[in-house]
This record gives C-alpha cells, structure tokens and sequence, in this order.
C-alpha cells in the first residue's frame, strides 16, 4: 500500500516529495484519471491531454492538512440545495469508491429521488440499489449533483455516480453518509470520474479540470441479448429477402415453362397452309 497523504508534518515523511527531491520524478505531483477502460495514475506529471480546460487549483484546508481536504459551499441535487448540514469540509479521496455526506443531507437526497427510479430502488440500508434494474434504466431518471469547493461549482452526472455490480448489485447509486465523527465530506471515485484531478505536494493543493475520457452514458452500451436480437432480425431480414428472390426466381420460371408449353402444343395443333 502506498499512502499519498498531503505533505505536513502529522504524515510523516512523504514518499512523493521525496522522490522529487532526489531528482527521481520531475515534480512532486500525482495525478488521476479514471476513464471508460481503465484508471491512470501518473506520477510526477499532470498530463495535458488527460483533461480539457483548465486546471483550477484549490489550496488545502491548512487545519484539516492530514487529508486532501478542501472548503465545501452548497451541495445540490437536480438544482435543489440538500446541504442542511453545518458541514464545511470536503476531502478529495482516490481511495474511496463513493460519494459520502453528512447523514441529514443524504436523507435530503433520498427524498428528492423521483418515484419513476425511487420505486425500483432499496434505499433502506447506507446506500441505494436495485438488483432488478440495470443503470441503463436510472439513468435517465436521476440528475446531476453538484459541489461547490471554495467559489467553484463542479457537477457530478448520474453516470458518473451510477456504478453496475457495485457489491454485487445490478446497479447502485454510489452516495452514502459518513459518520458524524469524521465531520467532512467525502468525495471518492464517483466524483473524480468527471475530472482529472493533480495532488500538488510542494504547494499543498489539488487541481481539477474536467476528464477528457471521462463517464460514458450507459444508452450508449448494448446488454449481450440485445445485441443477440439485432444480429438475428439482421440475419432474419436477409433470408427473407434472399428467399423473395429465390421465390421470384421460381415463378418466373414457371411462367417461362407455362408459355413454352402453350406455343409448342399450339404449333402442334395449328394446320398447315399449302400455297399453289
């Protein structure tokens, strides 16, 4: 296991900016990117092309320094504040799978679920699921998140917090609360997925940019059966047309062979005509 705590002294030495120190690595960051196919973490870098934009650059909490922990403003859902908390704090956490808030703000969101998804959902336990729906279904049924970290808003879409076999789920809503003694926000893999995200180790802050391979919309993939059903209407149609030309084919034989056979017994029939 490899920590990357922030740079201060209740951390202990720090690997990164050791590693740049001895001229091993050209700068003390780290950066993140979680796309489609894979997780990147890069080392000593921040790669341009990973994300589109710019970086935005937030200093951490200098009392809150042991964790990348960030100020937090609103949080909304569907364009509604649910942040009722006194909560002030969020920390940016690779290590985490979710989305994590103070337990009242959670209920909050819950509340605001719409009865289309909410009804195909088991919400009773720390977080949402179904395990008779696929996230292709709440997709278009859910919305946006958003979070404002010191004066910056930055949205968090359902496919970025909708996550398929979570636990062994069909899908699950990947938010959750924290409990009281931790008293910050926690924001975890389901909102990094937006954003490329930089740990800066000399300067203590975290930069963010939206994720230029960032969360795909699950329409856009296929289930196995569905796929099944459109090669086999593919395939059904082109015998059918292959079996319209063949039938085709056939009659007009027929009628060839019906025309052949009248001439032939007419010429049979017909009597000779003699000329003097």
């Amino acid at each position: 296991m490899l920590g990357l705590a922030p740079n201060s002294y209740q951390n202990g030495p720090c690997f990164i900016k050791k590693l740049s120190d001895l001229g091993t690595i050209p700068e003390a960051v780290v950066s993140y990117q979680i796309t489609p196919n894979q997780n990147l973490m890069q080392i000593g870098y921040v790669n341009d092309a990973s994300y589109s934009g710019e970086l935005t650059y937030h200093s951490i909490v200098q009392a809150q320094n042991t964790w990348w922990t960030l100020n937090l403003g609103d949080v909304t859902y569907d364009g509604q504040s649910i942040k009722t908390s006194n909560l002030r704090y969020a920390i940016i956490d690779s290590g985490s799978r979710m989305i994590m808030m103070a337990e009242d703000d959670y209920k909050n969101f819950v509340d605001n679920i719409p009865s289309a998804a909410f009804s195909r959902l088991d919400c009773t336990g720390l977080y949402c699921f179904s395990d008779s729906e696929s996230c292709k279904f709440f997709e278009s049924k859910l919305s946006d998140f958003t979070f404002t970290l010191d004066s910056t808003v930055y949205s968090v879409p359902p496919t970025a917090y909708l996550s398929e076999g979570f636990n062994g789920h069909k899908c699950a809503i990947t938010v959750s609360f924290v409990d009281w003694l931790v008293n910050r926000y926690v924001l975890g893999d389901a909102f990094i997925k937006n954003y490329y995200v930089t740990f800066d180790f000399d300067n203590n802050q975290v930069g963010l940019a939206l994720n230029a391979d960032g969360p795909v919309s699950f329409e856009t993939g296929l289930l196995w059966w569905e796929l099944m059903l459109i090669i086999l209407g593919c395939l059904l149609i082109i015998f059918l047309i292959f079996a319209g030309i063949l039938y085709r084919r056939a009659q007009n034989k027929t009628v060839t062979s019906v025309l052949e056979d009248g001439l032939d017994e007419q010429v049979k029939n017909e009597p000779l005509i003699g000329f003097d």
